[in-house]
């Protein structure tokens, strides 16, 4: 349980400890007695006493001191001291330390000790009434002791008489955070002269018409934001707003009575508005805290926007740019959620911010970037981040679908170039950006969508190249076509939507082409299935003389389909003499030499090729007996099957249908 002991100090054969409500070390007891005597220089007056308080950490107490003049006792300069011996913890409950006056008790003789050896219980103290009068405060006088104790390290406060400022020193240790006024060391004695044992105390009082006083140069005229505040606060009509912020912030602060001020300065700050604060505030904290786990509460609050909250975006450049997370803390997540109550009264400020972040590589950095991203509106993105481009580029790469919009087409070919540089691989946003690029004639520009997007951009090119009836779109066809590698593929050529767009293809691949071969007959079965025939009667025939010599080269699954829907047709056109000379340049290359004497006969050299493609690459004998329904051109084909080696079971299937 918490208690305040007593201690009582006077005259026995010297001055010494007389009685105690507990046992006290060597060393404590030393000091107490020492301090408990009369102070040097000391003058009483018409005072009846002074206090003395200061730190015991040894006992983790703090000795409060009243000392009175003895002149009953037999020898000149004789005191009585009563020490209390409060536990530091009791420092966090009481709101006014004033009413620890109320516990002094001068004894009335050298034998009345009983009072001394019993401790006092807390409650006592508690509920004892305060002896402070806030209105008795003297403002003046207030800021003079406040000037000299947290604004100067040198020179004393001049008194007219003893005991005159007891008040005012009660009320500025009461303003006090625990842990600065447990280690508080003040004297209320005096003195006419300033002796070294004065100079172990915080405050120090001087007679003011000793010989050596020297005064302390201030002016009440002049005071300055942070004092007039203290000074203010000491008031309960003030509401003690700068007390609690002082206990909120100085819990965690390595200086004491160092950081009084600094924390003045900044409750003075944050009370200011718009262009008053000052631009360096934020400067000004880190050099008074400047380690980081200094003041480290009123960092984090100053980060999250609770103080300052008009200058979050400036607390956060400066520790982005500047600080580098040396001195403050990174923002919680209640801050993240508090910055963005910035958008968009400071967008600029923020993206301008962001725009420094995305290049640095730090954890406030990647922290900032993600706030400012997520605050950026779909509806205006584009005309918001016009001036930070790595933003722009930086939300591009998190929302691909962005690219989808009007803007798009009004960007320089390097800007859209680096757009979709930062857009994941085969994004299907590739198919929107042909749709807004496809105006442009472009030619490189097309190739880097095409390499960036190549299935989505493939296909959704390839399913308006109906006709290359216009610049913009030969120039997209030829970047296409420049690398086949894009365009055939299965997935890509079922986009197809006329057999034009195949006959364009074919053409600009080069028809039997090696890469054409590479691919094999997958890529235009795909095309196929889902193609309109747009093609001319000679066009058609190109495109299926193309695609039978394509199967008996390559063979596969896919070449008997095509052997069974264009054989026919052509192997017609040819017994009618009317191939056209393009589709009989692509296809007669393709077909077997028969000499001299049979080379001129094209539909055997057809019907030849046709039936050593079945026979060389194992097809279905089924698929070559369904190839014609026609009684004459079945039974030629049977002749050839019968004729070359392996093929009985082709002529078989045949006659056997």
């Amino acid at each position: 349980m918490l208690r305040i002991d007593n201690c009582l100090f006077g005259y026995d054969d010297g001055h010494r400890l007389l009685a105690s409500s507990m046992k006290l070390d060597s060393e404590s007891a030393s000091q107490l007695t020492l301090l408990s005597d009369l102070a040097p220089g000391a003058r009483f007056g018409s005072s009846d006493g002074y206090w003395t308080g200061f730190p015991l950490p040894q006992l983790d107490r703090y000795a409060l001191m009243r000392t009175w003049p003895a002149p009953e006792m037999p020898r000149p300069g004789c005191v009585w001291t009563h020490a209390i011996l409060i536990e530091t913890s009791l420092f966090e409950d009481v709101d006014d330390l004033s009413r620890l006056r109320e516990l002094a008790r001068r004894p009335r003789g050298p034998n009345d000790s009983s009072f001394y050896v019993q401790a006092i219980a807390p409650k006592a103290m508690l509920s004892a009434p305060a002896r402070l009068n806030a209105s008795a405060i003297r403002t003046t006088r207030a800021i003079e002791i406040l000037g000299g104790l947290y604004g100067s390290d040198e020179g004393s406060i001049a008194v007219e008489r003893p005991g005159e400022l007891d008040d005012e020193i009660f009320a500025i240790w009461s303003q006090q955070w625990p842990r600065l006024r447990r280690n508080f060391r003040f004297q209320t004695a005096t003195s006419d002269e300033a002796s070294a044992t004065r100079s172990r105390f915080d405050l120090r009082l001087q007679w003011r018409h000793a010989s050596n006083y020297q005064l302390v140069p201030f002016s009440v005229k002049e005071v300055p934001a942070w004092l007039d505040a203290a000074a203010a606060d000491l008031s309960a009509a003030s509401g003690h707003q700068l007390r609690r912020f002082l206990w909120r912030y100085g819990k965690d602060v390595k200086k004491q009575r160092g950081s009084f001020r600094p924390l003045c300065e900044t409750f003075v700050s944050n009370r200011q508005t718009g262009g008053e604060v000052a631009d360096n505030f934020v400067h000004a904290i880190s050099r008074w805290f400047p380690s980081k786990d200094d003041a480290l509460a009123l960092k984090q609050d100053v980060v999250d926007g609770e103080l300052f909250a008009e200058r979050q975006l400036d607390v956060l450049s400066f520790i982005l740019k500047q600080d580098k997370g040396e001195t403050f803390p990174l923002p919680s997540s209640e801050g993240v959620g508090r910055l963005s109550n910035l958008w968009p009264g400071q967008a600029d400020a923020m993206l301008e911010l962001a725009e420094y972040a995305i290049s640095e590589d730090s954890e406030l950095a990647i922290s900032i970037t993600g706030i400012v991203l997520g605050l950026i509106p779909t509806s205006n993105f584009w005309t918001v981040t016009r001036d930070f481009p790595k933003v722009r580029q930086r939300i591009i790469q998190k929302r691909p679908n962005l690219l989808d919009a009007e803007e798009i087409s009004e960007l320089d070919s390097s800007s859209v170039a680096e757009m979709i540089e930062v857009v994941p691989f085969d994004d299907p946003v590739g198919g929107a950006l042909v749709r807004r690029l496809l105006h442009r004639t472009d030619e490189e520009m097309a190739r880097k969508v095409l390499r960036r997007f190549p299935t989505y951009a493939t296909a959704e090119l390839l399913s308006v190249a109906t006709t290359l009836d216009n610049r913009s779109l030969r120039a997209w066809f030829r970047a296409l076509t420049d690398e086949p590698s894009l365009v055939l593929v299965p997935r890509t050529m079922a986009s197809v939507k006329h057999s034009s767009t195949l006959y364009s293809l074919g053409e600009a691949l080069g028809w039997l082409s090696a890469d054409v071969l590479r691919a094999g007959t997958d890529p235009w079965l795909a095309g196929l299935g889902g193609a309109t025939n747009d093609l001319s009667p000679d066009e058609n025939d190109v495109l299926g003389s193309f695609l039978i010599a394509l199967a008996m080269e390559v063979g596969g699954p896919g070449a008997q389909i095509l052997f069974e829907r264009f054989f026919m047709p052509i192997h017609d056109r040819i017994m009618r003499s009317y191939l056209p000379p393009k589709a009989n340049d692509i296809l007669v290359e393709r077909l077997p030499n028969l000499g001299w004497r049979r080379n001129w006969d094209t539909g055997l050299r057809l019907r030849v090729g046709i039936t050593y493609a079945y026979i060389r690459h194992h097809l279905d004998v089924r698929s070559f007996a369904s190839l014609s329904h026609d009684k004459r051109v079945r039974e030629l084909l049977a002749a050839v099957a019968q004729d070359l080696e392996g093929g009985g079971p082709y002529a078989t299937s045949i006659s056997t249908v």
